[in-house]
C-alpha cells in the first residue's frame, strides 16, 4: 500500500471526502466537530457505523449537536476533559449565552 502524506487543510478534505466515498463503512472520532461539507458527507453517508464527537472546553459547534441529534450513530463525549460519555443531558447555555444545545448521551458501545 502506498501512503501519501496530507499536509494542508485543503488536501485533508478532499481525502476524506474520497474515502468517505469510496469506503464501505467507517468509524470516526473527533475531540470537536464544526460545519463542513466532510461533516455532511459523513452524516448522510449510509457508510457511518459509529461516531464519537469530543466536546471539551465547548469547541464544538452547537449547530453539529443540532444535527447529530437524531442519529442513532453518533455518541458525545464529556465536556469536562473527562473520557466517559455524558450521563447526562449536556447544556452549553452558560458557555453560549442564550444559546442552548441539548443531547442525550447514550453509553457508548463498540
Amino acid at each position: 500500500m502506498k501512503i501519501t502524506p496530507v499536509t494542508t487543510a485543503a488536501a485533508v478534505r478532499k481525502r476524506l471526502l474520497k474515502l468517505i466515498d469510496e469506503c464501505k463503512s467507517f468509524h470516526w472520532a473527533t475531540a470537536w466537530a464544526s460545519e463542513s461539507d466532510v461533516l455532511d458527507a459523513a452524516l448522510a453517508s449510509d457508510k457511518m457505523t459509529f461516531m464519537v464527537i469530543g466536546t471539551h472546553q465547548y469547541f464544538t459547534a452547537p449547530e453539529v449537536l443540532d444535527q447529530c441529534l437524531d442519529i442513532h450513530e453518533v455518541r458525545v463525549m464529556h465536556p469536562n476533559g473527562g473520557s466517559t460519555p455524558i450521563p447526562r443531558t449536556l447544556s452549553l447555555s452558560p458557555i453560549l449565552g442564550q444559546r442552548s444545545v441539548h443531547v442525550q448521551a447514550q453509553a457508548l458501545q463498540p
